[in-house]
């Protein structure tokens, strides 16, 4: 009788334990909701972009938090590769010493937002929402470093401005949602 009840005693535990699993997994893995959406986009930096930006992407409809943050972060880190290689390009074409400086500092700027975008999506994998906020901060400071020089310089640094105010703006998405993660 005694062994029948620490048996019952142990598969009751181990269900409500199961239980207890499956919701909290449950729990963090729930679609995100149009309201959410507009949450977070009322947060970023550029609202319109946000709404665009994320209507844009047949995964948003699937994706929940830690996805939509996945999906930011690495949509950033694309954008600052892409603005990377224009950035080369345009420092092979400077001819003049002020233009190829600032374009060799922006390289160098670049780089490290790729990298810092590259370790996010690390935290990210991690769980590690903080990590992922300092990073894709840095990256955004990286970049905005790189656009208050480029006043100035030859060849036309107007498409860099272009992938910088992407990254920015993708970037803002990323922190936002990064704040809503789980601690």
């Amino acid at each position: 009788m005694a062994s029948n009840f620490k048996i019952n005693f142990l598969m009751v535990s181990v269900a409500v334990f199961l239980l207890l699993i499956a919701s909290a997994s449950a729990r963090f893995s729930i679609k995100i909701s149009e309201s959410e959406i507009q949450t977070i986009c009322s947060k970023a930096k550029n609202p319109e972009f946000c709404q665009t930006f994320l209507k844009s992407k047949p995964e948003t409809v699937q994706a929940d938090l830690p996805a939509l943050a996945k999906l930011t972060v690495d949509s950033a880190r694309k954008s600052a590769s892409m603005t990377l290689a224009e950035i080369e390009s345009l420092l092979q074409q400077a001819s003049d010493p002020k233009s190829k400086e600032v374009y060799t500092s922006c390289s160098e700027n670049y780089d490290s937002a790729t990298t810092n975008l590259g370790d996010a999506l690390k935290a990210l994998v991690g769980g590690d929402p903080g990590t992922v906020n300092i990073k894709v901060s840095a990256a955004m400071t990286d970049a905005d470093t790189c656009k208050r020089d480029l006043v100035g310089v030859s060849p036309d640094p107007s498409s860099v401005v272009k992938g910088i105010e992407n990254l920015e703006n993708v970037s803002s998405i990323a922190l936002v949602i990064s704040n809503m993660l789980p601690k």
